[in-house]
């Protein structure tokens, strides 16, 4: 809707939320101008059944209204369930007030449909509301209320329970609960009615009552292995009819095998049905319904009628019309029973429920659909253009009869004029000819309904001629939909390509508009190359938008949280701390040779190696004063500091990388003062420990430089007189913070290796260059200088 005018954005959205905010306390006496601006902010999750919405414990910012569904107030164990809200009710007030911990963990009980309002858009529109901004304020500041709540409820402290309880454990027991069916009493153990039974069978008319004497006290629960098993079986058995009653109708009508296990496929279904009066199902909020007389009501209004119309038995009207049973009464008794194949819808809803779940790749099922329909297409038309030509006897008029009496298919007669004797078939009641005429048949409705036939077989009366227009026409109409959905999976198959390449495609186009050089457009298209060998199309940064905030934090936290327990800031910190952090932690692709950070650049992020390896280098990239590969990382002085980068750190092989920015880190630790202090705590320690290490490492160089060394300067002048020198690379210090910020950019084990090197790049230019004397000591202490104005600033 951000096309829209926001006048017209805020009358739809507060018509769908007006009910909810009239119902919450704290908005219900704001004048309709707040609660219009209020709605926008407003945004729409929705819930299944166990997903678990908010932690005990955590660190919140948001509030949460139900607007359809229902939610269960647990312990933080998940073991207690402490009560249960639904539609109109919210929880996560306190949080979004003052900042307080989760008191308790909120579990969808069922399919639920909820609104979230978080801090920052909250304070948006207070500030165009003063009074009611300072009236929050002082809500805020009033701590009576929340001790009162904590007197009532015992919530998880930050640092009771360190762990985090992971949705998968909560469903999977939730599924470890579930039978395939649900079993009701009468009488309880005490002997008492049931009235949870009983009570709608008292309620319902004189009828209902009559009729629920044939239901069972078992319902059938949908998730149930039963229930899957038996819809497989009835589904099987709808297509097996499809076939064998027209096979029955036009091949073989005197088979006594088709009519026996044709009518066991008919009791089958009959069974079928009344296991439908037994199905539970979920109404649309997600409501488990498994009462008898609830689930035999909504079969009744549901596919009840489409289930009669396939189970009906015509023939036994059909019987009643003729007294005997003459071969040609028979055929005409096989023929009025294809009311059967109607049993064949449950396939389509199969195919429909198999393509819904969006986990699965449907390309396949789509294939299996497909060639269903085909083949049962097509054999349907084959028996029709034979039932068309040979047609139970009883019907056909004597005169074509008469002229060809020799030509029977078992009880049926086929016309003077049909397809089948004009082609020169004897029809006779052998399998082997009936064989034969089926693959003609099948020939004949393939060439009829994918094209216009070869001429070999024709029609030849009229009839024929009308239904096999219709026959094309239909044929014309299956198969162009068959191509054109096999054309749009395909398409859809490669969207992702086609929209990359389609952005490739314009980045070119806008560095050759504006001139860039050619090596600067080739290492760029190259990123995108390895961007799309990486992620197929896919952004990482919005992959994950739309999902509830518990549930990414979730799978940020499962993806990240090895990462941030080895940084030695993050140590021993809160897990809701780390779960809000590991949702600020965003994917970065870097290819071979490109650099990471540049020296003297002012670094406000931290890098974790995913995969490949990295060097840091030197400011002319010619010296490498170390390597690290994944698991490492690098930057995290910076990350608080904002110090400038003291190194260049240049991508050895393509690199994963992941990348915390300082403004995401900051708004993390302002919901966690605790955090944040230790974090400070211990950032200054190893600052601290990083300037001794530098400052000794400068002094131990700064001696060494200024000692004279006549056997060194005699060696100079001899390699000078022999042969051209060339100057060995120099790390020359514009400001000490480079030298801390080097060290925090390498391992603990390799800062000595690296010191000791500067330490003799510093000798080898002293003897090729006079260097000043103090230069070490100003160096020193304007490092001494930044890093308490830094810590003055903090």
């Amino acid at each position: 809707m951000s096309d829209m005018p926001v006048a017209l954005q805020q009358d739809i959205s507060f018509e769908a939320i007006q009910e909810i905010l009239e119902n919450i306390p704290l908005f219900k006496k704001t004048n309709e101008t707040f609660q219009r601006q209020l709605s926008l902010k407003l945004h729409c999750y929705v819930f299944g059944p166990g997903d678990i919405i908010v932690y005990a414990g955590d660190m919140g910012r948001e509030m949460f209204c139900i607007r359809r569904g229902y939610c269960d107030v647990m312990s933080p164990d998940l073991q207690t369930n402490l009560m249960s809200i639904g539609p109109l009710q919210y929880f996560g007030e306190m949080g979004l007030i003052t900042g307080e911990y989760r008191m308790a963990t909120v579990i969808a009980k069922t399919n639920a449909e909820i609104y979230m309002l978080t801090k920052n858009a909250f304070d948006e529109v207070l500030e165009n509301f003063p009074l009611l901004k300072t009236q929050f304020e002082k809500a805020a500041a009033n701590r009576s209320v929340l001790e009162t709540i904590r007197k009532k409820i015992k919530i998880l402290k930050p640092g009771e329970d360190a762990t985090v309880k992971t949705p998968e454990s909560q469903e999977a027991q939730v599924v470890d609960t579930l039978s395939s069916m649900a079993v009701f009493c009468k009488e309880l153990e005490g002997g008492q009615d049931n009235l949870d039974y009983i009570k709608p069978f008292q309620k319902s008319n004189f009828i209902s009552q009559f009729f629920s004497r044939l239901l069972m006290k078992t319902t059938f629960l949908p998730s149930g292995k039963l229930l899957r098993y038996l819809t497989l079986v009835l589904i099987l058995i709808g297509l097996v009819q499809s076939i064998s009653i027209t096979i029955h109708a036009s091949f073989y009508p005197s088979s006594t095998f088709l009519w026996v296990f044709n009518y066991l496929l008919d009791l089958c279904m009959l069974t079928g049905m009344y296991v439908g009066f037994h199905t539970a199902f979920y109404t649309d909020e997600g409501i488990l319904v498994t009462h008898p007389l609830s689930t035999a009501r909504h079969y009744l209004r549901g596919n009840f009628i489409i289930d009669v119309l396939a189970c009906f038995p015509i023939e036994i009207f059909a019987l009643f019309a003729y007294s005997s049973l003459k071969d040609e009464v028979v055929h005409l008794l096989t023929c009025v029973r294809v009311n059967r194949i109607i049993n064949i819808y449950r396939l389509p809803l199969a195919f429909a429920y198999l393509e819904s779940k969006i986990q699965k790749e449907t390309g396949f099922i789509r294939e299996v659909k497909f060639s269903f329909y085909t083949v049962i297409f097509l054999h349907w038309l084959t028996c029709g253009l034979f039932i068309m030509a040979c047609p139970p006897a009883i019907v056909v008029s004597p005169s074509s009869s008469d002229a060809h009496s020799d030509m029977h298919a078992l009880s049926g007669h086929c016309h003077a004029n049909s397809w089948i004797v004009k082609a020169g078939f004897n029809v006779t009641g052998s399998d082997e000819n009936l064989g034969n005429m089926y693959i003609l048949s099948f020939y004949w409705a393939c060439a009829t309904s994918v094209s216009v036939g070869y001429g070999e077989v024709s029609a030849n009366t009229n009839p024929e001629k009308i239904v096999t227009l219709m026959f094309m026409i239909m044929g014309v109409v299956f198969f162009g939909y068959i191509i054109a959905s096999v054309a749009a999976s395909l398409a859809n198959a490669d969207a992702q390509r086609a929209n990359f390449q389609e952005k490739l495609t314009a980045i070119n186009t806008f560095m050759i508009d504006q001139n860039l050089d050619s090596n600067l457009r080739t290492r760029v298209l190259s990123h995108y190359e390895y961007v799309w060998l990486r992620t197929k199309g896919v952004d990482p940064d919005s992959l994950f938008d739309g999902l509830p905030l518990s549930l990414w934090g979730d799978v940020t936290f499962s993806l990240y949280e090895d990462l941030i327990s080895k940084v030695p800031l993050f140590e021993n910190t809160e897990a809701g701390f780390m779960k809000m952090l590991s949702r600020c932690i965003k994917p970065m692709l870097f290819l071979q040779g490109e650099y990471v950070v540049k020296k003297y650049d002012v670094g406000s992020e931290m890098f974790f190696i995913h995969r490949g390896a990295v060097d840091v280098v030197s400011e002319d990239g010619q010296m490498v004063f170390a390597t690290m590969r994944a698991g490492k990382m690098f930057g995290e002085v910076a990350l608080l500091f904002s110090c400038p980068r003291t190194a260049s750190v240049r991508a050895q092989t393509n690199t994963d990388v992941f990348v915390l920015n300082k403004t995401d880190l900051d708004n993390v630790l302002g919901h966690y003062p605790a955090v944040k202090k230790q974090v400070m705590t211990i950032a200054e320690e190893r600052q601290a420990k990083a300037k001794k290490r530098s400052a000794a490492k400068l002094s131990i160089s700064s001696k060494t430089s200024t000692q004279p060394s006549t056997a060194t300067s005699a060696a100079t002048k001899t390699s000078a007189t022999s042969a051209p020198t060339t100057e060995p690379p120099t790390i020359r210090s514009k400001d000490d913070n480079e030298e801390i910020e080097l060290l925090s950019l390498i391992p603990e084990g390799a800062v000595s290796p690296v010191a000791d090197t500067m330490a003799q790049n510093v000798n080898t230019s002293a003897d090729t260059k006079p260097v000043e004397e103090d230069t070490p000591t100003k160096s020193l202490v304007s490092t001494l200088c930044l890093c308490s104005n830094t810590l003055k600033k903090l």
